[in-house]
């Protein structure tokens, strides 16, 4: 199995390094021995600041190197920002439940919304990509998700259900993790 990807979780809204699947995610790529995680540990998200998630993640991120982006919510729009902002190697993206549009329930991060993705731009830093959702998410309705992932030029799993993948494991992300030691290193 090939160990040489670096692997990063961007965490969403009123999230931490710990929240969600994100810890068995960690261990199930370090157990199958996929390559190196890092758990981020964003700026708190009182102040709804993306320049300085985008600054944390430009800090974090050696851009130098083979890695894979997972996102998670408010986390895929931190990783559109911090593409769009950063040149360097083409990366690796697995989305789960990704919008950039308004959500009803979230009038709040409105501002965080991009005005425009800069589609050339993400397509150029984006080598290969899949966004995850669910046709029951109660937070961002598929149809979003879907209609980022066709934005982006990725591909787009639609289960039946899942929610917003709020659970502590989420098998279908680790098996996605798992095809993507298939592709070819970003």
């Amino acid at each position: 199995m090939r160990c040489d990807m670096n692997y990063y979780i961007v965490p969403g809204y009123g999230a931490n390094a710990n929240a969600d699947w994100f810890e068995w995610l960690d261990q199930y790529i370090v157990a199958h021995r996929q390559g190196s995680v890092q758990r981020l540990a964003l700026p708190e998200d009182d102040d709804l600041d993306l320049s300085a998630w985008t600054t944390y993640l430009t800090k974090t991120i050696d851009a130098t190197q083979a890695n894979c982006l997972i996102g998670h919510s408010l986390g895929v729009l931190r990783i559109l920002s911090y593409l769009m902002a950063t040149n360097g190697q083409p990366v690796s993206v697995l989305l789960v439940g990704g919008f950039n549009q308004s959500l009803p329930a979230f009038p709040e991060l409105d501002r965080l919304l991009p005005q425009t993705l800069d589609e050339e731009q993400l397509r150029k830093r984006i080598a290969r990509g899949v966004m995850v959702t669910a046709q029951d998410d109660p937070v961002v309705p598929w149809q979003l998700s879907f209609d980022l992932a066709s934005t982006l030029g990725i591909d787009c799993f639609v289960r039946p259900t899942g929610g917003h993948f709020l659970g502590r494991r989420a098998p279908v992300i680790g098996e996605i993790v798992a095809g993507m030691q298939k592709w070819p290193l970003a």
